[in-house]
């Protein structure tokens, strides 16, 4: 697999790159995916919602150098090596501020709020923008919690929204799906 710059990532290096100690299967899965959908579009966006220490954002950026990548917290968030990234970060409620966003996006990853009211309020103002053949991604899907609703808000959603969105394989707590 190639990224933009037709660099194989090297999955060895990428993690020391990234917050945490560890290279999970998740994060890896999270690079590569990132690798294949900008060979699937041309300078594709990527917007990150809920980027705490930074972690996906790299994952995201270590998969696609050309991508455009915009992060999406409710708090300031300080970003490690964010010079890196060449990312942008908007500081506000994710649930309301994608009407200020313009364009298409290509991966949306959603790890904000994970209340029903917060994923249901992402889901609704943001999956509008995935474009055809776009990824939407969510983390902790299958952490069933009683104050995490994640799973719950996405089922409902797919339910409601029949074939416009194929299931597409995932690792660990991740649940994705591509627009039609």
């Amino acid at each position: 697999m190639q990224n933009a710059s037709g660099d194989a990532p090297k999955i060895a290096d990428l993690w020391r790159t990234m917050r945490g100690t560890i290279f999970t299967p998740e994060r890896e899965w999270l690079v590569w995916t990132a690798a294949a959908v900008c060979r699937q579009f041309e300078r594709p966006t990527f917007v990150n919602i809920g980027v705490g220490k930074g972690v996906s954002m790299h994952c995201l950026r270590a998969g696609c150098a050309g991508a455009r990548l915009v992060g999406v917290d409710i708090r300031y968030c300080r970003v490690e090596e964010q010079n890196a990234l060449f990312a942008e970060l908007v500081i506000g409620d994710s649930g309301e501020c994608h009407a200020e966003f313009d364009g298409p996006v290509h991966l949306l990853f959603v790890d904000g709020d994970h209340r029903l009211a917060g994923v249901t309020a992402d889901i609704e103002g943001w999956t509008p923008k995935v474009v055809p053949g776009g990824l939407v991604v969510f983390h902790d899907y299958s952490r069933p919690q009683p104050r995490w609703q994640v799973g719950l808000a996405v089922d409902i959603w797919l339910a409601e929204t029949g074939d416009e969105w194929e299931r597409v394989p995932s690792v660990g707590s991740l649940k994705a799906v591509r627009r039609r």
